[in-house]
């Protein structure tokens, strides 16, 4: 035996250094392979999370456009733009004049109808004298509903050669050459000086029942607790303030019963005074 064999250097059985480096090389494949796998497991993985991703985006996006397209339309094109003949206004009549009414909501017509200012709509007919109050609103897709709410005249004030329609709140409603049948006429001139003075008659007259209204030829007042009625008999009836007026007509109409009267004090209601 060399003294290589001796060592354990001697060549082995089997082969030389190619057996040596197959046996070492062997036992690697196995681990190289799941290590393959494990890479390749992972990168299917990381394709399968980005296309999961991109199918997220992809529902979020795809409404979101649409979405986007359909404000764009709604907001500037004029399909949907206010169209005259589709604006329904209802509570015209009276003292509501349609011609001013047409001519408020005209601003209106061509303008996308999502993109409208409902509230300057409604101040601007608010802003006529006879309309106290208007509701609008959208009727899709190219319409208006419009109910208006009149101010009702409680009395006239001479004014010059013609009429100042007035009504509870001292609001101007008309202007009118002779004041309508049937609603009292008053002798106060409106000024701001004595605006408490006529809002209390008005405030009177407002609350007057028809069959009393329709016998008063004049009402005023020289102050707010002094208010006077002449009728059209030519009674006077001294009023008094604004309170109690359904107790003050129900003692007028059996004091008018009375022969010959020539004035009706009611300013005391419970205690009414005939002359």
């Amino acid at each position: 035996m060399g003294v290589g064999s001796w060592l354990g250097f001697g060549r082995p059985a089997g082969g030389g250094p190619t057996a040596l480096a197959s046996a070492v090389g062997r036992p690697g494949r196995p681990a190289d392979a799941a290590a393959r796998r494990a890479r390749d497991a992972f990168r299917a993985r990381r394709r399968a999370a980005r296309w999961a991703a991109t199918a997220r985006l992809a529902r979020w996006l795809i409404p979101a456009a649409v979405a986007a397209g359909a404000a764009a339309v709604l907001w500037f094109s004029p399909v949907f733009a206010v169209r005259a003949g589709d604006i329904e206004v209802s509570g015209l009549g009276g003292w509501i004049d349609r011609g001013q009414v047409s001519e408020a909501l005209a601003k209106d017509v061509g303008v996308p109808l999502i993109r409208l200012d409902l509230n300057e709509t409604e101040r601007r007919l608010t802003a006529l004298a006879p309309v106290k109050r208007a509701r609008v609103t959208r009727a899709w897709p190219t319409g208006l509903n419009v109910v208006l709410e009149a101010r009702q005249p409680a009395a006239a004030v001479p004014e010059g050669e013609s009429y100042l329609l007035l009504d509870a709140e001292a609001h101007p409603v008309a202007q009118v050459d002779q004041p309508p049948e049937g609603l009292p006429v008053i002798a106060v001139p409106v000024t701001d000086g004595n605006r408490r003075t006529v809002e209390s008659v008005l405030a009177v007259a407002a609350a007057l029942p028809e069959w009393l209204v329709a016998r008063v030829a004049t009402i005023g007042a020289d102050t707010e607790d002094t208010v006077t009625m002449t009728l059209t008999d030519g009674v006077q009836v001294l009023w008094g303030d604004s309170s109690l007026t359904a107790l003050k007509a129900a003692a007028v109409e059996i004091l008018l019963k009375e022969p010959a009267v020539q004035s009706i004090d009611v300013t005391a209601p419970e205690f009414p005074v005939v002359r």
